[in-house]
C-alpha cells in the first residue's frame, strides 16, 4: 500500500477512526516493522483495529486481545476495518474477562513481537509486560511525560507507563512525536540488536530527536 493506512480509514470510516490510536503515527512504526521483520505480532488493546490492520500490512499473524467489557461498537468498527482491508484472515481478535484469562491466553500463543496498548495504569502496563516480554520485542505506546518541555501539549498524560518504561532493563529506545512517544524495549540477548539495518535505523532516529 503506498498511501498512508491512516489517510485511507479516515476517508472511509471518518477522521475520528484515528482517536486514541498509534495509526497517525504510522510512519515512525513502519519501517521498523519492517526491519524486525514479525511473523506474529500480539497487540493488547484493539480499540477501532487500526494498529492491528497496520500490523498485519507486514506480519503473516496478528493477535489482538482486548477486554469483554469494551464498547461492542468499538468492535463492530475493527471488524469492518478489517473486512474493508480484506485483513480477516490474518487478524484473530480475542475477548477476555479479566487479567488471569489474558495472561493464560498469552501464554498459550506463539509471537515474536508484542504491542502494549491497552490499560494505562502502572500496574496493567506492568502485568502486560510481564505476559509478553517471552518474545523479546515489545513496543508501547502513550509514552508521555509531564515534565515543563511537554506543557505545549494538550493531550492526556500517561505518568504511569512513563514510571513503568523507565524501570525496565534493558531501557528500552524511545522516539516517536514529540506529544506522544514510543518505547521500543528488546531482550538484551535478541539477535536484532546486532542488526546492521536495526542499528542504522536507531541512529537516524536518535538524530531526529536531537533536532526536534
Amino acid at each position: 500500500m503506498t498511501e498512508k493506512l491512516s489517510d485511507v480509514l479516515s476517508r472511509k470510516f471518518g477522521n475520528n477512526i484515528r482517536e486514541g490510536s498509534m495509526i497517525s503515527n504510522e510512519c515512525y512504526i513502519s519501517e521498523l516493522i519492517k526491519i524486525i521483520k514479525p511473523n506474529v505480532i500480539l497487540e493488547i488493546g484493539t480499540l477501532y483495529g487500526c494498529s492491528a490492520a497496520l500490523f498485519a500490512q507486514y506480519a503473516k499473524k496478528v493477535f489482538t486481545i482486548d477486554i469483554m467489557s469494551a464498547p461492542e461498537t468499538n468492535k463492530l468498527i475493527a471488524e469492518s476495518v478489517w473486512h474493508f482491508l480484506e485483513l480477516g484472515k490474518k487478524v484473530q481478535s480475542f475477548s477476555i474477562v479479566n487479567d488471569s484469562e489474558k495472561g493464560e491466553l498469552i501464554a498459550s500463543l506463539n509471537f515474536d513481537m508484542a504491542f502494549i496498548d491497552g490499560g494505562h495504569t502502572y500496574e496493567e502496563v506492568k502485568y502486560d509486560f510481564s505476559c509478553v516480554k517471552k518474545c523479546g520485542i515489545v513496543l508501547f505506546h502513550d509514552y508521555k511525560p509531564s515534565g515543563r518541555e511537554y506543557s505545549d501539549c494538550n493531550n492526556i498524560r500517561y505518568d504511569d507507563i512513563v514510571k513503568f518504561i523507565d524501570e525496565i532493563y534493558p531501557a528500552p529506545f524511545i522516539w516517536g512525536p514529540h506529544c506522544g512517544k514510543f518505547a521500543l524495549w528488546i531482550d538484551a540477548h535478541h539477535p536484532l540488536l546486532r542488526s546492521k539495518y536495526f542499528l542504522q535505523w536507531k541512529k537516524n532516529n536518535a538524530q531526529q530527536e536531537q533536532g526536534s
